[in-house]
């Protein structure tokens, strides 16, 4: 599943729409997520992180996800409806611009000219680490 922002519209207070396109097994469609912004906090690395907390409700057909079993006593095992619920946290993007800087502009001590970058990962919490 890929899920790509196309607009934010705000709601009033910490609420927004995000309207998004979900890609599930090749097919796209726009899906709108309720968003409700958590808050500020730092992270372990004293990096600022904003939270956000997702939540949209989608016919699972829609990207012709269409098993299902009927039940002896009537009914199907899977319904069509399938809620989305996404909890994300960002770092604040200069942070992340000055690791990237940081490591692009490292010079090689012995002969004074500029050392390839090295590689840049980030971790599942979001921390951006060298090498």
């Amino acid at each position: 599943m890929r899920v790509t922002s196309t607009a934010i519209r705000a709601k009033g207070g910490n609420d927004f729409i995000v309207t998004a396109d979900v890609t599930i097994r090749e097919i796209t469609r726009s899906v709108d997520f309720e968003v409700e912004f958590l808050g500020f906090y730092p992270a372990m690395d004293g990096a600022r992180r904003a939270g956000f907390s997702a939540k949209a409700k989608v016919n699972r057909k829609d990207w012709d996800l269409n098993w299902n079993v009927a039940l002896e006593a009537g009914g199907w095992l899977v319904g069509e409806q399938v809620k989305l619920e996404v909890e994300v946290a960002v770092q604040q993007a200069i942070a992340i611009a000055a690791a990237i800087l940081s490591a692009m502009t490292t010079t090689d001590r012995r002969c004074g000219a500029p050392s390839m970058p090295s590689p840049l990962r980030v971790t599942d919490r979001g921390a951006i680490l060298h090498g």
